[in-house]
Parts: structure tokens; sequence; C-alpha cells
């Protein structure tokens, strides 16, 4: 999937998400901006 695409179907989630996590999913996403990408991959590997 190009990155258009995948950007296209965050969208689609996001709109069909409920009010009550638009937050959170905000709040995730600036997280995920903001951290070390090495980090991430620590962290996506841990889990």
């Amino acid at each position: 999937m190009s990155t258009q695409e995948l950007k296209e179907e965050i969208r689609k989630a996001i709109d069909s998400a409920p009010d009550s996590v638009l937050n959170e999913i905000l709040n995730y996403l600036q997280q995920t901006i903001n951290t070390d990408p090495e980090k991430l991959d620590l962290s996506h590997n841990l889990n």
C-alpha cells in the first residue's frame, strides 16, 4: 500500500472513530511523532 493510500485509510478510520477516542488517537500520534525512531523500533520489537 502506498503512503497516500495509508493516509487515506487512516483518515477513514479517524472519521469513523467515536468522539470518545479521538483525544487518545491524537495523543498516541503526537507521542509517536515526538519519539526517537530507534526507541519506537525497540518498543515494537518488545511487544
